[in-house]
């Protein structure tokens, strides 16, 4: 899998191709750079404005607004349709996903896959074609209580493994690990029906695979995404599975 790196002015263009069968499109955008003036809410829906608004931290109402409005109107750059018009439905878990009422958008296919993800100054966000995918971004805090939080989160083996490492190393470990099951759940769309400490992440030279899980899921891969100075970004997909033919 290839991964096109765009920057969040690509992005709003007025039009751009959708990304091919082995692509992923991604932007990582500080969210306080983008100047969406208070008028461009009203792409959202009176769900999205509401749920924004509903945030009791000014910088999480920011952050959010300017996630949403991004994925909109990034959506209708590949779709060609205004982002006002957009429809989304949820998963059982809560993943959004497209959805188009028959004739509301002409020539309207929603087999454009989406995630969306924000911590700190940073949006991320990817997209594809192929299959469903999950990236999450994860700004480093100092004040973790981390050895009660890998015991908690993340495999048996791994909390083995947290113990025999050195004090350098372990920050990595943790941040890297934590994007890599975030990233894999949300592209699993199945969110904390699934403990995140009942798989194991193994390393690969290509990435993560998922271990030691009540299912296979071998057929996801996850890749670490190069993230600014202070951040852990990671990308879960699945290489193989292709969207039938419309």
């Amino acid at each position: 899998m290839k991964f096109n790196y765009l920057s969040a002015e690509q992005l709003l263009k007025g039009h751009i191709m959708r990304p091919g069968p082995d692509t992923i499109d991604v932007c990582i955008a500080p969210w306080d750079a983008l100047s969406f003036s208070p008028r461009e809410l009203s792409v959202l829906s009176d769900a999205e404005q509401e749920r924004g608004r509903a945030l009791r931290q000014e910088t999480d109402r920011q952050a959010f607004f300017a996630g949403k409005i991004l994925l909109r109107r990034a959506l209708s750059s590949y779709l060609n349709c205004a982002p006002e018009i957009l429809s989304f439905k949820t998963g059982p878990h809560g993943k959004p996903y497209l959805f188009s009422p028959s004739g509301t958008i002409s020539g309207f296919r929603p087999d454009i896959f989406f995630n969306l993800s924000h911590s700190g100054s940073y949006i991320a966000i990817a997209f594809s074609s192929a299959a469903p995918i999950g990236i999450d971004i994860e700004k480093v805090r100092k004040n973790l209580r981390a050895e009660s939080l890998v015991r908690r989160f993340f495999h048996p083996d791994e909390y083995a493994q947290f113990q025999n490492m050195p004090e350098d190393t372990r920050q990595e470990f943790i941040f890297r690990r934590w994007t890599v099951r975030e990233a894999f759940l949300k592209g699993l769309g199945d969110g904390l029906s699934i403990s995140p400490g009942s798989f194991l992440v193994s390393g690969l030279d290509s990435g993560f695979c998922i271990k030691k899980s009540q299912k296979d899921y071998s057929s996801w891969h996850i890749s670490p995404i190069p993230a600014p100075d202070g951040y852990y970004c990671s990308i879960a997909y699945q290489p193989d599975l292709q969207m039938p033919p419309v």
